[in-house]
């Protein structure tokens, strides 16, 4: 969620917020960072995740901002806990990064609960 919320407020509009949405949906957590800022061209969207894959233009240069590894690490992390992860454009301008994990199934091991 950190990397999320750094590109959202590294990439938004400099006066713009960052958006988090957060639900529990038939037993998973799914969790949206959204920002308003020039959004991800369509022809992009689905390389954002491949590691040192950097957006043309927005300002983005080699020698300002990361290596392109931080989306890819997102996902890494994500995939690791059986979960998905995907971009999607917002109307209006901006970007919706989502996460879906699944929850933890707690109820055969919490104990009862202590006087």
């Amino acid at each position: 969620m950190l990397i999320l919320v750094d590109n959202a407020a590294k990439y938004g509009p400099v006066d713009g917020t960052v958006e988090i949405e957060a639900r529990a949906s038939d037993g998973r957590l799914e969790l949206d960072v959204s920002d308003r800022g020039s959004g991800i061209p369509n022809e992009q969207i689905g390389r954002v995740f491949e590691r040192f894959y950097r957006l043309d233009g927005g300002g983005r240069d080699r020698t300002t901002g990361g290596a392109g590894l931080g989306l890819s690490i997102a996902a890494a992390i994500v995939e690791g806990h059986g979960g998905q992860i995907f971009a999607t454009r917002r109307a209006g301008g901006g970007t919706t990064v989502s996460i879906t994990l699944p929850l933890l199934d707690l109820s055969g091991i919490v104990g009862e609960p202590r006087p």
